[in-house]
């Protein structure tokens, strides 16, 4: 029931008005029309999931408040039985380190998962219906917004031939650019390693155009990327300082290679399947007891009232400054996850993270969605013609009959 949650409703039921309101297109100017108004929705990229950040940490607070509050204010002090009651009950209910509902928690979690992952898809119809728009002043603000001016081979936001390194590349050099202001011009070095695999071990140009095609969505690519990259920056600097007690941004400039901060190293390797991507760092890691939370929206890895002074504060998906906003790794993963990848993160507490991106060849990998979101009334089943559908059998049963009484119709 909290306010930021009310507003995302608020939001949404507006979008709908629109879309009832609008005519269904029939000609070319009505159609630019309609283009000029899903334009609108998507540029606004940040007032929803600040919302739900907004709404994550009142109710955060709430249930903090609610252990900090005794769960019988009319037990009497001598009544034993009342207080045990109360401890287990307290114990049972929040059992996570910081006071919150474990059971609710994992409700919310679950609930932001199933409600971004299919964000992410309307948002890639959307984006990809205006990019796709004959007319170039239709699309402008949005492409200045997701593409660079140089973007080649590309229909509305599908690139057929993405190049990952150019990517970690620019993304690199924001990132540091980043890092420096956030940390008084003390930012790693980021070394970047592409090629596959000889057969003597090592690594090797890639050449041929089957070991280059590579079909994805930049701007999705560049959002993972950069949060991976982020993180690494923030713990290889934050373990460097604290190794380094009195360094400061002017000493930083004039010291030897040999004690500035280690660098994240980027292996970018393109299999047969999948174009795999390692960030590795020696920022210290994460322990395990850390790492089993690290997916969720609740958690975060910044500091958000030093971050949000700065760029390096600012998330690329919502476009504003992340004060109460965790979502960078969850995001991620979604993202990674929607065409059929997957982020892991294997840490080594002392030392170092590395993280693996993995990103199927697109053409063959639908929608990985979560089964409530497949068997939504809206059907949003991908199964490419001839494959095995996803949805359970009951559902698939149920659209098959509705295809044949449409065909009789």
């Amino acid at each position: 029931h909290a306010k930021p949650i009310q507003d995302i409703a608020h939001i949404y039921l507006q979008y709908l008005k629109q879309f009832q309101n609008f005519p269904c297109p029939q000609t070319f100017k009505e159609e630019e029309e309609f283009t000029t108004m899903l334009q609108g929705m998507v540029l606004d990229k940040k007032a929803i999931p600040d919302a739900i950040a907004k709404g994550v940490q009142a109710w955060r607070e709430e249930q903090q408040q609610i252990i900090k509050t005794p769960t019988n204010a009319n037990a009497s002090e001598n009544d034993d039985d009342a207080k045990d009651s109360s401890s287990s009950s307290n114990q049972d209910l929040f059992e996570h380190d910081d006071g919150t509902n474990y059971m609710k928690l994992q409700e919310m979690e679950d609930a932001l998962y199933r409600f971004f992952t299919a964000r992410v898809g309307l948002r890639l119809l959307t984006e990809h219906h205006v990019l796709s728009s004959s007319n170039w002043n239709n699309q402008q603000s949005l492409r200045n917004q997701l593409l660079s001016s140089t973007t080649p081979h590309i229909v509305g936001v599908i690139q057929n031939n993405c190049d990952p390194v150019s990517c970690v590349s620019k993304v690199a050099q924001e990132v540091q650019r980043q890092t420096k202001e956030r940390f008084g011009g003390i930012s790693p070095e980021i070394e970047i390693v592409s090629g596959k695999m000889k057969k003597d071990g090592d690594m090797k140009e890639e050449d041929s155009e089957e070991e280059t095609g590579f079909t994805y969505i930049p701007h999705h690519l560049q959002y993972m990327l950069t949060e991976l990259l982020k993180n690494s920056c923030r713990a290889t600097v934050q373990r460097y300082l604290q190794q380094n007690p009195h360094m400061d941004s002017s000493s930083f400039s004039t010291i030897s290679k040999v004690s500035k901060p280690d660098p994240v190293r980027v292996v970018i390797v393109k299999g047969k399947e999948d174009v795999t991507i390692k960030v590795a760092d020696r920022g210290g890691g994460v322990p395990r007891s850390v790492m089993k939370r690290i997916f969720t929206f609740a958690h975060s890895t910044s500091n958000h009232q030093e971050e949000s002074k700065t760029e390096f504060g600012q998330n690329s998906f919502t476009g504003s400054h992340q004060s109460v906003n965790g979502f960078g790794l969850p995001m991620t993963r979604i993202y990674a996850r929607y065409f059929g990848g997957e982020l892991t993160l294997k840490s080594m507490e002392g030392y170092g993270l590395d993280a693996y991106l993995y990103l199927p060849r697109l053409g063959n990998a639908c929608e990985n969605l979560p089964q409530r979101v497949l068997s939504s009334p809206g059907e949003g089943d991908s199964t490419p013609i001839g494959g095995k559908s996803s949805l359970p059998p009951q559902h698939l049963q149920q659209k098959q009959q509705q295809q044949q009484q449409q065909q009789q119709q």
